[in-house]
């Protein structure tokens, strides 16, 4: 008991690069204990400023601290080391909010599109494309009272 109180304030005193190094070896979940408390209300922050959802930013840093020590350590293992631990919390925040935007946007997009293809809308596809049609050849029309040169270029293009 008396050395968990010691652990603790021992740990509470470490620099960020520190556990980061206590997180890396395996020693200490108590780092991982540590760096939420220093962090996760500003990923928090961050989460509700992409997610604009108070559930959604919550369970973005659940999620993100779940697979947090993961992370550290493949990163750790890599060329790039982290340097700064806050500013590599921001992106890698960042990045699981913005992942989850993307898959969101997928989902809606996948519903949007089927609804589409599902609506009747073939009576305003019609008209539309009768316009359509109406002003191509009035495109045409102005096309051919143009200088030659004009009319070569407006082709090719």
């Amino acid at each position: 008991m008396l050395l968990n109180l010691f652990t603790r304030k021992h740990i509470a005193k470490m620099t960020d690069l520190e556990l980061i190094v206590e997180i890396t070896s395996g020693k200490s979940k108590l780092a991982m204990g540590e760096l939420y408390k220093r962090y996760a209300h500003l990923m928090f922050g961050l989460g509700l400023k992409y997610l604009k959802n108070k559930m959604e930013a919550e369970d973005v840093v659940m999620q993100l601290f779940e697979k947090l020590e993961g992370k550290i350590v493949k990163n750790e293992s890599g060329e790039n080391k982290i340097k700064n631990v806050k500013n590599w919390l921001y992106t890698v925040t960042k990045n699981e909010c913005l992942m989850k935007l993307r898959k969101t946007k997928m989902l809606t997009s996948d519903i949007e599109s089927a609804l589409l293809f599902k609506a009747d809308d073939s009576q305003n596809n019609l008209t539309e494309m009768q316009l359509k049609d109406v002003q191509l050849d009035v495109l045409e029309k102005a096309i051919l009272k143009l200088k030659d040169v004009q009319q070569i270029c407006i082709e090719l293009f």
